[in-house]
């Protein structure tokens, strides 16, 4: 139903991936947000996106995201609705 970003740390055991409650409708917006905690990070070895039986939560458009409050659309910076 979704994809989830996640890391890799330095004090991680080989093979173990952590994330968090973002949820992207594709793997490629996952794999972007991880891409984005590795910038951040220092500690990062590693990222991926994995699939999630989670609800969509979030989208990436044009390199800004947004959180989505239902499935159907998102809410651009503007505060108007956008289909996802």
């Amino acid at each position: 139903m979704s994809w989830a970003p996640q890391v890799s740390t330095i004090n991680d055991d080989p093979g173990v991936f952590n994330g968090n409650s973002l949820r992207y409708a594709t793997e490629a917006e996952a794999r972007q947000s991880a891409q984005w905690v590795m910038m951040r990070w220092t500690a990062v070895t590693g990222y991926r996106a994995a699939y999630s039986d989670d609800p969509v939560n979030r989208v990436i458009h044009k390199g800004v995201e947004y959180v989505v409050y239902t499935r159907s659309f998102w809410i651009d910076k503007d505060g108007k609705e956008r289909p996802i």
